[in-house]
């Protein structure tokens, strides 16, 4: 049986791939400028949380490669949950990423509460 923290990861895992079917341009409606969200501030924060990645050479976002983020989408929740709202209209999508992330919500508050 799995940990809960390795469920959360497996969580993000899951939404972080769902999401970057828009963020990437791969399916519509998705962005006009794939990644065009992405921040360096994110970045930066992700990286002052875990000082081990390594940077790339992306010209505005360090932790860009060429297929998305380096960063395990664990390390970055914020940016892994992201989703614009024009993807929401894909009701398909919409539903399977609040599915997503109403579970991830529920497991770090459990997670929270029993961790302290």
């Amino acid at each position: 049986m799995k940990t809960p923290r390795v469920r959360l990861h497996q969580l993000y895992e899951e939404v972080s791939a769902l999401t970057l079917s828009k963020c990437s341009g791969a399916s519509k409606p998705a962005c006009n400028l794939s990644f065009q969200c992405c921040s360096p501030e994110y970045c930066e924060y992700v990286l002052r949380d875990h000082p081990n990645l390594a940077r790339t050479n992306h010209p505005r976002l360090p932790l860009m490669g060429p297929n998305g983020c380096t960063a395990k989408p664990h390390q970055r929740p914020v940016c892994a949950i992201h989703v614009c709202e024009r993807a929401l209209y894909d009701l398909t999508f919409a539903e399977k990423y609040y599915e997503l992330r109403d579970s991830i919500t529920e497991l770090e508050y459990a997670l929270e509460a029993r961790e302290g």
